[in-house]
């Protein structure tokens, strides 16, 4: 049996909004120490081997007015070069003008393996009929999409389900 830890997030102290940092200072302040320090790979294998954790998803994160950025290439990078590191893009479909196009992009450019929405904090529904050329692309490229529903920390964001209007 294989232990995986499917909710990484790793970044630079930069890439997260002000907001995040404090939230995280309260949660886990032991990473506050040397916050840049401890999100580097070989900490992070090292945390890995300590908690008998097998595998890891470590997530991008593109949600500028939320959270922040943490870029496709920061966690394609991160994971380049351990298989025990699962990378997952991000993009966000409100502000990108092609996601298949650019989620073909990441994963054979990139290898990412997988991609994470988050329609809470990058402000989409989940069910926007916009998505499905993205979902479809991610069908046809063989990876597993993550749609991030819970936990929110902020209070702009969107829970609810639009229902399609049907005649």
């Amino acid at each position: 049996m294989y232990i995986v830890d499917f909710h990484v997030h790793v970044a630079k102290f930069d890439m997260w909004n002000p907001w995040v940092h404090e939230y995280m200072k309260r949660i886990n302040p032991v990473v506050y120490r040397d916050f840049d320090g401890s999100m580097t790979p070989s900490s992070f294998l090292k945390f890995m081997k300590e908690e008998d954790i097998d595998f890891a998803v470590v997530l991008a994160e593109d949600s500028p007015l939320s959270t922040g950025i943490v870029p496709n290439e920061f966690v394609a990078e991160f994971c380049q070069r351990n298989e025990r590191l699962i990378p997952f893009a991000s993009i966000n479909p409100v502000l990108e003008a092609t996601p298949a196009k650019k989620l073909a992009s990441l994963v054979e450019n990139l290898g990412m393996r997988g991609l994470k929405l988050l329609p809470s904090y990058q402000f989409f529904y989940p069910n926007d009929e916009r998505l499905y050329p993205l979902c479809m692309k991610a069908e046809e490229l063989g990876i597993p999409v993550n749609f991030h529903t819970g936990s929110f920390y902020t209070q702009e964001y969107k829970v609810e389900i639009r229902r399609p209007h049907v005649s």
